[in-house]
C-alpha cells in the first residue's frame, strides 16, 4: 500500500469557465446565463488542506472508479471510507494520515455510518456483508452475511440497526450483536434493472424504502408488519405519457422525509422512470409527483435557517424567511431542486458527461463531484455555480461534509480534505 504526501497548499487550477461544462436553468422551460458567483469575487471558495492517496495500486483488477462515500466523526475528527482495494480506512481528519485499515472480503463502495453514540463504523462490501467496527481501532465487533452487495448506509434505531441490498432484501438487526431480528424480500424485478438499490429510511417508527421494481415500501420498525400495501411509483397518470417513462423500473434512491406546514409528513421516493413522488407517511397517500426529474438516483433535503438579508455589506435588511428544498439528483437529467411543498422546480442544472455524484450539504453551498470535470460547489438557493476544481481523474462517490470543510474522494482513490470559504449568501 503506498501513500502521498499531505499537501497543505492548492495544486489544483481552478477551472477558469466553469459555465462551459453545465447548463443552468432557473426555471423548467426558460435558461438563464450561467455566471460563476465566485467570478466577481477576489477569492476561491475551495482549497486543499491535505491530499492523500488512500486506495491500494497493487491490484490489477482495480476498478477504475471509487464509489465509498465517506462518513465525518466531529468529535474525533476521524474519516472513515472504504475503497476498492477491499479495505475500509480510518483517516485524520487533520491532515490524512492513515489512523487503521480493515480488510473485507469484497470492494467496499459503499456509503459508511459513523455511529457517535457507540463509536462504532458501519460500512457495506461487495462480498455481501455488513460489517460493524469499533471506531477506535478497526476492530471487528461482528459481520452480518446477506444475499447482495450493499452500498447504501445503514440508518439506527434504538438498538437496531436496519439496512437493504441490491438483492431487494432489507434486513433488522440488533446493533450491539449483529443478530437478525427480521428481514423481509421481495422477488427480482423482472426486465432490466440498473445497478444499485435504495437504502432505508425511518420516520418515528416506520422504516421506508423503494425497490427494483419501483416500488414504495413502508414496515413497522420492531415488528416488520407492512405499514401499507407496496405503492407503484411507476403508475401516476401524470407519467403515463412520457416516454419510455417504465422502460426501467428501478426505484434506487434513499427516501427521505419531512414535515409539511399542513401538519402532514411527507416521503419522497425517487424512480429511474417515474420521476419524484412525495407520499403521505401515514397512508401512502400521492401528495404530488414531478415527472421531469428522470434517473434519480439520490435525494436530500436543504435547509437553510430563517436570516437577516444583507444590505450593502451589513446583515441588516429584512428577514429572509426559513427555506427547505428537495434536491433530485440523476446522472441522466442533473440536479433538479423542487419545492418540496409542492414538487414545483426551483432551479436545474444539467448533468454534465460523464455523469454526477449526489450532493453533499457543506457551509450553505451544495457539493457534488462529476465522473469527469472535476468538483463543484453551487449555490442552493439558484443552482449558479461557486467554484470548482479538477482531479483529471473524476469522481463517482459523493463528498462528506465536516466543519466547514470537505472530504471527496476521486476515482483513482485520492482522499481530499479540503476547505470551503463560501461568498456572501445571495
Amino acid at each position: 500500500m503506498t501513500h502521498g504526501r499531505s499537501v497543505r497548499r492548492p495544486w489544483f487550477a481552478v477551472l477558469p469557465l466553469l459555465g462551459a461544462c453545465f447548463a443552468s436553468e432557473g426555471a423548467i422551460g426558460r435558461a438563464q446565463p450561467d455566471v460563476p458567483l465566485w467570478y466577481h469575487h477576489d477569492g476561491a471558495s475551495l482549497s486543499v488542506a491535505f491530499r492523500e492517496v488512500i486506495t491500494s495500486r497493487d491490484r490489477a483488477d482495480a476498478p477504475a472508479y471509487e464509489k465509498g462515500e465517506p462518513a465525518f466523526d466531529v468529535t474525533g475528527a476521524r474519516v472513515f471510507v472504504g475503497s476498492s482495494d477491499g479495505g475500509l480506512y480510518a483517516i485524520d481528519a487533520r491532515s490524512g494520515a492513515t489512523l487503521w485499515r480493515f480488510q473485507s472480503a469484497g470492494m467496499v463502495q459503499s456509503e459508511v455510518l459513523y455511529d457517535a453514540t457507540r463509536d462504532l463504523v458501519f460500512a457495506g462490501s461487495n462480498d455481501g456483508a455488513l460489517y460493524a467496527l469499533r471506531a477506535a481501532d478497526g476492530l471487528l465487533q461482528w459481520r452480518f452475511a446477506t444475499g447482495g452487495p450493499i452500498v447504501r448506509k445503514p440508518v439506527i434505531s434504538g438498538d437496531r440497526v436496519l439496512f437493504t441490498n441490491e438483492a431487494d432484501q432489507l434486513f433488522c438487526a440488533d446493533v450491539a450483536t449483529g443478530k437478525v431480528v427480521w428481514q423481509k424480500a421481495r422477488p427480482p424485478a423482472a426486465g432490466t434493472e440498473i445497478a444499485g438499490h435504495a437504502g432505508a429510511h425511518i420516520v418515528g417508527d416506520r422504516v421506508y424504502t423503494a425497490s427494483s421494481d419501483g416500488l414504495a415500501l413502508a414496515y413497522d420498525v420492531y415488528s416488520g408488519r407492512e405499514a401499507w400495501e407496496s405503492i407503484d411509483l411507476n403508475t401516476d397518470s401524470d407519467l403515463a405519457s412520457a416516454k419510455d417513462a417504465t422502460k426501467y423500473l428501478d426505484a434506487d434512491a434513499t427516501p427521505v422525509s419531512m414535515r409539511l406546514p399542513t401538519g402532514v409528513t411527507a416521503v419522497f421516493f425517487a424512480g429511474y422512470g417515474g420521476g419524484v413522488q412525495a407520499v403521505d407517511a401515514i397512508d401512502g397517500r400521492r401528495l404530488w409527483s414531478f415527472s421531469a426529474a428522470r434517473g434519480v438516483s439520490d435525494l436530500m433535503l436543504w435547509r437553510e435557517a430563517a436570516h437577516a438579508s444583507r444590505d450593502g455589506d451589513a446583515l441588516s435588511g429584512p428577514e429572509v424567511p426559513e427555506r427547505t428544498l428537495l434536491i433530485a439528483a440523476s446522472a441522466m437529467s442533473g440536479i433538479w431542486a423542487l419545492d418540496p411543498k409542492s414538487g414545483e422546480a426551483r432551479w436545474h442544472l444539467k448533468a454534465p458527461k460523464g455523469g454526477i455524484t449526489a450532493p453533499t450539504a457543506v457551509a450553505g453551498t451544495l457539493a457534488f463531484g462529476t465522473g469527469r470535470n472535476g468538483l463543484f460547489l453551487v449555490s442552493p438557493r439558484n443552482g449558479r455555480i461557486i467554484d470548482g476544481l479538477d482531479l483529471a481523474d473524476g469522481f463517482t462517490a459523493r463528498p462528506a461534509a465536516g466543519d466547514h470543510g470537505l472530504f471527496a474522494f476521486s476515482n483513482t482513490g485520492t482522499l481530499l480534505g479540503l476547505r470551503v470559504t463560501p461568498p456572501a449568501a445571495d
